[in-house]
């Protein structure tokens, strides 16, 4: 049986099993009407909007938040085709309510019942909704819910079935509240050492509509930022006719805030309450918690001339978030037009007996009442606290703060993957005779699990939440908890203590509510019971977004053995780790048995952890992914031949990543090259990847991150790879150091990518700074709008200049490399030559330069002698080139020793070449020639030409880069496992073209650029076959402009034939191609106008990328992928699988 054959993607297999389901339900002998199928097809992006005039990403559906409203009927199957198109995110959606009967694996909960959906994935949920009500859906993975991702269901009783109550309309109105800072930035906070909390929300939306006030932010907001005049953000009306009664599904999905809701002049009668009938009850105020819903009867009585307001505000916290405001628009007057009072005042946000009685007021419906079991089988108290663990704050229950496993537990339970969470009970009680809920306790003695509750499937069980005391003196809080998979009886509510003798003597067994989600009360406490009898897993948490990502919740376990064969779709998490220990292992055992002296088989061996932290490289302050707490991350040490593992454990909370070994050339590991999509499935949270590869050249290389645009975010470093004990370099020095360079963007990479990938197109600009080594300053006060100290401060040491100390009279040998995103650069060093000796790991026959002009990708080594006035220090200087940037200088300090290495430099520092001044640019690379008695003669000949012309084009609306008029796409299923197990459907089989339309081509024009297309189509090469590549620039979409692309090839190395300005001659031209001293390299600049020749043997098996090295142009398509000798690749290791057409590999 084929490879193929034995797999299929997620969502193939998806629709498998869904037209199975279709093929059933139409044997089953029920009327149409019964078993409607509602389909939707949905895409999650992350884009710009303003809810509430402050512009930030946020994630849309289908370019809506909030998503739309699922609309459905009882007994109907929902189908929704989810598809992530996050770039580096996943995602999970919960369907808040719908208890899954049948279909736990569907319930959305990411670590719990399923695997998260990657980017790129289309996953399919399938469910049935089984009872009417008002229910939601929203993220469940991470934070992401905070960021834009939920929206509403309203099922509807069957054709011919009524309400037990009467109106004309039905409006569902969703409460949040809103946060400036994305998920991510609030997630790194919470996380870090010491605390930082987000604070209170700046907004409340009411239907995804608020109103920030951009004059009172603290620093003043520009235009573009914060804009009370944008219509996006004008505030929700929902329009009404005078003498009609209107049913409001009133639901909350706060992160943090409890609520008060009410509508200027009209009384709100409670009639629903989590899809349950409730007795109507009357009131002004409407308290609703995170995961609420209510429907309330509205009646449109008041005088029509005029617009009501419709109000909410934030109670039980002291909190400075204003009032969220709607229009409760009378028609006919405008939907924009004012109500002409002030809008009402909300209740006292301390007052808590106003809530705790409409909690006791809700009770069933008269006629509708599900009555209880009279007694519970097993009772769990849960006490909810905050505590401090390994020097975190967390939230526990029990003491115990809930860490959520890697593996779902759905999967792990069926497939006996019982190693993959603790299984130590967690405890049904705390210490109730000692403990006092209204002392600050000590909170240092917690602990973390991700234990669950074993429960016996159909048994009662009783839940008694219990508030106290946080880690502040005299604050409780209120916490909304909800329980997946089921409805249960709210039983009772108390201030205090709750008492298990007395207690439980008052619970309402006549008529409780039943409810999925209930508030516990300020130092009070909450009892209900339910029924175990839904076979799954299931979360139960509180529903505020940082408390339950800070740990607070359980899990509870119930038939397991009853549930189904779980559908493929939902795996690919589970076991990537564990295979990748066994594959190591086996590595190392094989080596052990090699007979090579231990000093030719070194192993360098690296544990990294990959984090968000908030960092301050130029003194502003942002999120970055760090390496073992650094950015830049550990340069990576080791000499020819020996063998690096790196061992890496993604904890970036919900983005995957990758890390390419840049200019190592993977021999016999093309899997380990760390390009997702060309090579491997991307590392998701929570994994660890471990890459394993020989590093076979002496020289300099880097390391950075190869998924979306992460390198910009920090995630790179150095590899340093010496010559073999006993031999030594054709250049003699005393010391050696690694220095990188790179420009810095004060966005994050993913709202850099969502403006790249907008209509209209959203450019970040130029980077608003360069660092040396990790380091550099922006000028906090010639900020636009001014800046406070806590976000830019330039008297943070974490941003003082980057220096280096040397020794006067000694050689030191610099390597100097750039991992810019979009600047080439000139570097030099006041007062000092700088020997250019070696360049991507090769040696170059020297030269001396005052500026080394230097390109994204490329690695140099110089010699440097401290040969100057020893009696100070000296600037080291970096300088935008090639682009007239706004980009202050990049600055470091040259310190010689014994001086203060923050002693400043008493002269200017030295300005850098003309950015325009092509001359010197485009002479350097023409200088570096190959030094003698190491050339590497190249072939005389080649078998293949292509010529890839970089252009600039519009393509479906968007501003692409393309080469042949073809803008790149990366595929879902990465090539080399496609090409290995024969998935030649998951990319396009058409040929790339192999040149352009030379003879009419005018490169300087400002051509048509709305005729090109995408693609993710490859070129085919015959193994050990010569290849030239030529790099024709041109004109971009502006005028008299054309860029500098540096082209990086992953591995091989390529020798450098020759440059040229203007159009490439492609018959006299390679007459002029240098084949007596050519450098070899791996990545190579391409001049404006101009083009650039090398050659290269397809000798090393496998599927190598080769693009643009700046950032934004490689995401936006300018790339292309080289196959050769696919079949002499060796078997591919299972922990590069899980994405795409790849999930079948991995059996849990």
């Amino acid at each position: 049986m084929s490879a193929y054959q034995l797999s299929e993607s997620k969502s193939v297999a998806m629709m498998k099993f869904l037209a199975l389901c279709f093929f059933v339900i139409s044997l089953i002998n029920i009327p149409i009407a019964e078993a409607r199928i509602r389909h939707y097809k949905w895409e999650l992006k992350y884009e710009y909007k303003s809810p509430d005039c402050y512009k930030k990403l946020v994630i849309t559906i289908n370019g809506r938040t909030p998503g739309p409203t699922i609309l459905a009927q009882q007994n109907d199957t929902v189908i929704v085709e989810v598809k992530n198109s996050l770039l580096t995110a996943n995602t999970a959606i919960h369907w808040h309510g719908i208890r899954q009967i049948g279909t736990p694996w569907f319930d959305g909960t990411e670590g719990v019942t399923q695997c998260p959906i990657l980017p790129g994935d289309t996953f399919v949920y399938k469910f049935v909704v089984d009872r009417p009500g008002t229910y939601l859906y929203h993220a469940h993975y991470g934070m992401q819910r905070e960021d834009g991702l939920y929206g509403s269901i309203r099922v509807a009783l069957p054709d011919g079935e009524s309400e037990p109550f009467a109106y004309n309309y039905d409006r569902s109105i969703i409460l949040t509240d809103w946060y400036h800072k994305s998920s991510y930035e609030q997630a790194a906070g919470l996380s870090s050492i010491p605390f930082q909390w987000v604070g209170e929300p700046q907004s409340l939306l009411i239907q995804g509509k608020g109103r920030f006030d951009c004059s009172s932010a603290n620093p003043p907001m520009i235009a573009d930022v914060c804009n009370n005049t944008n219509p996006e953000c004008s505030l929700y009306s929902t329009t009404v006719v005078p003498g009609k009664t209107y049913r409001l599904r009133i639901s909350s999905l706060t992160a943090l805030s409890a609520l008060s809701f009410q509508i200027e002049g009209h009384n709100l009668t409670v009639v629903e309450a989590d899809g349950h009938y409730v007795e109507p009850f009357v009131v002004k105020n409407l308290f609703i918690y995170s995961g609420e819903t209510y429907s309330v009867l509205v009646n449109t009585d008041q005088d029509p001339s005029r617009n009501y307001w419709v109000t909410t505000n934030v109670v039980s916290r002291n909190a400075t978030t204003p009032p969220g405001l709607a229009v409760l628009n009378y028609y006919p007057n405008h939907p924009r037009r004012s109500p002409p009072t002030i809008p009402p005042s909300g209740p006292k946000w301390n007052d808590i007996d106003p809530r705790f009685n409409q909690s006791v007021a809700i009770r069933a419906r008269k006629g509708h009442i599900y009555s209880p079991p009279a007694t519970s089988d097993r009772v769990i108290v849960l006490l909810n606290t905050q505590n401090r663990v390994n020097g975190k704050t967390r939230w526990s229950v029990n003491n115990v703060s809930y860490n959520m496993p890697h593996t779902p537990y759905l999967i792990a339970l069926k497939e006996n993957l019982l190693h993959t969470f603790s299984q130590t009970p967690p405890p049904e009680g705390y210490d109730f005779a000692n403990y006092d809920i209204y002392v600050k306790q000590n909170y240092t003695n917690a602990t973390t699990s991700d234990a669950i509750y074993r429960l016996q499937l159909n048994s009662t069980v009783d839940i008694v939440l219990q508030n106290a005391n946080m880690m502040d003196p005299n604050k409780s809080e209120t916490h909304p908890w909800h329980l997946h998979g089921h409805d249960f009886w709210v039983l009772g509510y108390g201030k205090g203590k709750f008492d298990p003798i007395n207690d439980p003597k008052k619970y309402n067994l006549v008529d409780p509510i039943m409810k999925n989600t209930v508030p516990v009360h300020p130092y009070g406490w909450t009892a209900f019971r339910f029924k175990a009898d839904n076979p799954g897993v299931w979360a139960f948490h509180c529903h505020i977004e940082s408390h339950f990502f800070m740990g607070m919740g359980v899990a509870f376990e119930e038939g397991i053995e009853r549930v189904g064969k779980l559908p493929s779709s939902i795996m690919g998490c589970e076991s990537k780790s564990v295979a990748m220990m066994k594959f190591l292992a086996l590595c190392f055992f094989v080596i052990s048995l090699i007979n090579i002296p231990i000093a030719e088989a070194r192993i360098r061996h690296y544990k990294w952890e990959l984090k968000y932290e908030y960092k301050s490289p130029d003194c502003y302050k942002k999120l970055v992914i760090t390496i073992n707490g650094r950015t830049p991350g550990p340069t990576i040490l080791a000499q020819q031949n020996d063998t690096v593992i790196v061992e890496v454990k993604n904890s970036l909370l919900t983005a995957n990543t990758a890390i390419h070994w840049h200019g190592i050339r993977q021999i016999g590991t093309p899997w380990f090259d760390g390009t997702e999509g060309v090579t491997q499935c991307p590392i998701l949270p929570g994994d660890t990847f471990v890459y394993k590869f020989v590093v076979d050249r002496p020289g300099t290389y880097l390391y950075h991150a190869h998924y979306g645009m992460q390198r910009e975010d920090g995630l790179y470093g150095s590899i340093r790879v010496a010559l073999p004990d006993g031999e030594s370099e054709p250049f003699a020095y005393n010391y050696d150091r690694s220095i990188i360079l790179t420009d810095w963007y004060h966005k994050s990479s993913y709202e850099q990518a969502a403006g790249l990938s907008s209509i209209p197109f959203q450019w970040v600009g130029e980077p608003q700074s360069l660092l040396i080594q990790g380091k550099g300053r922006f000028d906090c006060s010639s900020a636009n709008p001014p800046m406070i100290a806590d976000v830019c401060n330039n008297t943070n040491p974490e941003c003082s200049l980057y220096s280096t100390t040397v020794v006067p009279g000694k050689t030191y040998r610099l390597r100097i490399s750039s991992l810019t995103a979009l600047s080439a650069l000139s570097f030099q060093i006041e007062g000092h030559n700088l020997t250019v000796v070696e360049a991507d790991g090769h040696y170059v026959e020297p030269f001396v330069v005052k500026n080394l002009f230097i390109y994204s990708g490329e690695t140099y080594s110089v010699l440097v002698n401290t040969d100057q006035d020893p009696s100070r220090n000296y600037w080291v200087s970096t300088n935008v080139v090639g682009r007239n940037a706004a980009t202050p200088p990049g600055l470091a300090v040259l310190n010689y020793y014994p001086n203060h290495p923050r002693r400043s430099p008493p002269t200017i520092p030295p300005s850098g070449p003309k950015w325009n001044d092509i001359d010197p640019r485009f002479n350097q690379s023409v200088a570096i020639r190959a030094r003698k008695g190491h050339i590497y003669s190249p072939p005389a000949t080649s078998d293949r030409v292509i010529v890839l012309l970089n252009t600039q084009n519009r393509v479906n609306g968007k501003t692409r880069w393309s080469v042949n008029n073809v803008s790149y796409n990366m595929p879902h299923t990465p090539y080399l496992i496609a090409l290995k197990e024969n998935l030649l459907h998951t990319f396009s089989q058409t040929p790339p073209p192999e040149g352009y339309d030379f003879a009419n081509y005018d490169i300087y024009v400002k051509q048509n650029y709305t005729n090109a297309t995408t693609s993710d189509a490859i070129y085919r090469l015959q193994l050990n076959s010569t290849v030239d590549i030529v790099l024709q620039n041109a004109n971009t979409m502006n005028l008299n402009n054309s860029e500098t692309h540096p082209w990086h090839l992953h591995g091989h190395d390529f020798w450098v034939l020759g440059y040229g300005k203007g159009k490439f001659d492609p018959i006299n031209d390679p007459k002029k191609y240098n084949l007596v001293d050519p450098i070899m390299k791996n990545t190579v600049p391409v001049h404006p106008y101009g083009w650039t020749a090398f050659r290269f043997k397809a000798d090393n098996p496998g599927v190598w990328a080769f693009h643009c090295h700046i950032e934004s142009h490689f995401f936006m398509g300018m790339g292309v992928a080289f196959e050769e000798g696919i079949e002499r690749v060796g078997k591919l290791p299972s922990s590069i699988m899980g994405c795409g057409e790849t999930k079948r590999f991995l059996k849990p």
